[in-house]
C-alpha cells in the first residue's frame, strides 16, 4: 500500500474498479499524516489478505444500504 508502488506490475493485485475504489477510500483514512515514515509505519500492519477482508466487508456493507 505504498502509493510511491501503486503502478507498478507487482502491486496490481486489484483489478476490478470497485476494488480500486475501495482501496483508495482504505488508503485515505489510512494515511492521515503528512510523515511519510509514518505513513510507511501504518502500511505495514496490512497485509494483503487484511487489505482484502477490510474491501470485501466495506463492498458488502456499500450494497446493503
Amino acid at each position: 500500500m505504498d502509493r510511491r508502488k501503486q503502478l507498478e506490475v507487482n502491486n496490481l493485485w486489484v483489478i476490478c474498479k470497485r476494488c480500486h475504489y475501495w482501496k483508495g477510500q482504505l488508503e485515505d483514512e489510512l494515511y492521515q499524516s503528512q510523515s511519510l515514515i509514518e505513513n510507511l509505519d501504518v502500511s505495514k500492519q496490512w497485509d494483503r489478505d487484511k487489505v482484502t477482508e477490510w474491501i470485501v466487508k466495506h463492498e458488502q456493507h456499500h450494497n446493503t444500504v
